[in-house]
């Protein structure tokens, strides 16, 4: 961070993905019937849970691992097993989505940048 000619805009980006992975937690919620009537305060408690489980290394990109930890936080609030995996495994296929389609796209900003400047 020392480094950074921009410090104040790095966290400010930082807490903007973090808001959007929660906002996307949430509005996942929506996308079944077993947890549409979940709260925001919910959806908080799953995702912590989920982003802790995916500091634990695991081949697939977290899969197995965040999936029974998201299954965990749903248990909690009586969605059951299968219901927990069927959302575990929706939201981290948006996620894997959205990281294959905005990914090479931000390289090529990246890359473009680079040579502006």
């Amino acid at each position: 961070m020392k480094q950074l000619k921009k410090p104040t805009l790095f966290i400010v980006y930082s807490i903007g993905i973090w808001l959007c992975y929660i906002v996307m937690m949430y509005v996942c919620f929506l996308s079944l019937d077993a947890t549409a009537s979940l709260t925001f305060a919910q959806s908080l408690t799953v995702f912590a849970m989920g982003s802790i489980a995916m500091i634990i290394p695991a081949p697939g990109a977290g899969a197995g691992t965040y999936h029974f930890a998201v299954m965990q936080g749903l248990l909690l609030f009586g969605v059951s097993q299968a219901d927990g995996i069927a959302y575990a495994t929706i939201v981290h296929a948006a996620h894997m989505l959205l990281f294959f389609v905005i990914g090479p796209i931000s390289s090529i900003f990246v890359l473009r940048n680079k040579k502006i400047h």
